[in-house]
């Protein structure tokens, strides 16, 4: 018997077991090698949602959702990670996965059609890269509200607003967007 203090599992949450039944036909969708593009996007944010919990609710709607959720009841800042994907984003991680599977299975399909595009790195080998995201993570007035709580200058990667490609604004905590590198007017 193994000793827990409190629940392993939410009313309100599916159990494991639950989960993995419901995960089934978009793994199928997944590893078919005659699944077209389209049943792809629809599969991988069908097991996207049900992992995060809104299965049946497109992953746009419970991304503000849980973002509306998260903002109401915060005492702290909410990091942006902890928000399910984008559909987007999503859409494009689900034929990666497809393009990863079918690579496996000996199929031949090509990258750029599947979520990857080709980039030059440093020595100037040219590379596949993923795409993360076509359209930008949020409606414009929302992300005009994300905010960092930045110690030094937002001008490297521990900056969630530079991590996110965004300038500082107002909302951030200690800059307001006006005494660090990252608020868009004297980026250098």
């Amino acid at each position: 018997m193994i000793a827990h203090q409190g629940p392993l599992v939410s009313e309100n949450l599916p159990t494991v077991v639950d989960k993995y039944e419901q995960l089934l036909p978009p793994c199928k969708t997944l590893m078919n090698t005659s699944s077209t593009a389209e049943e792809v996007l629809q599969a991988g944010e069908k097991a996207l949602a049900i992992i995060y919990g809104f299965e049946g609710v497109g992953l746009n709607t419970a991304r503000a959702s849980k973002f509306c959720n998260k903002i109401a009841s915060a005492k702290q800042y909410m990091k942006p990670q902890q928000l399910p994907p984008t559909a987007d984003a999503a859409q494009l991680h689900s034929m990666r996965v497809h393009h990863q599977i079918q690579t496996w299975k000996g199929q031949k399909l090509d990258p750029l059609k599947w979520g990857w595009t080709k980039k030059i790195n440093k020595r100037g080998h040219v590379i596949l890269k993923p795409l993360r995201m076509m359209n930008p993570p949020a409606p414009e007035a929302l992300l005009n509200i994300i905010k960092c709580a930045c110690e030094g200058d937002c001008a490297k990667h521990q900056c969630s607003c530079f991590r996110h490609k965004l300038p500082c604004t107002i909302a951030c905590k200690k800059c307001k967007g006006i005494t660090c590198k990252n608020n868009g007017i004297n980026n250098t």
